[in-house]
């Protein structure tokens, strides 16, 4: 018997081994995973964090790394000390110290 289909409601049978149906993975695949956080979230609570303890903790967001760069420019930090805590080259690490004045 095949295993059913991990998207929740979804009573369909999975495709083959994969682990979801046909339906389900070409909707995810058109409109995106529902479930999933996405790229584009920010929880603001995490950034000031991230902030005030001068870090870049993980399971940040692609928005929220950028937030938490763009915020540790506005310190004294240097753009090589933001680089270097943030995992990223210092060229990243000045787009965000240029585009500070977009941030609240």
């Amino acid at each position: 018997m095949p295993k059913p289909c991990r998207t929740p409601d979804c009573t369909r049978p999975a495709y083959n081994t994969r682990s979801r149906c046909n339906t389900c993975r070409r909707r995810i695949r058109t409109y995106g995973d529902p479930h999933h956080p996405g790229r584009y979230t920010i929880d603001h609570t995490e950034v000031e964090i991230a902030v005030q303890r001068r870090t870049f903790p993980e399971g940040l967001t692609e928005a929220e790394r950028i937030l938490v760069g763009r915020r540790l420019a506005n310190t004294e930090l240097s753009i090589s000390q933001i680089a270097a805590l943030a995992g990223v080259s210092t060229r990243t690490a000045a787009r965000w110290s240029a585009t500070r004045h977009l941030t609240a």
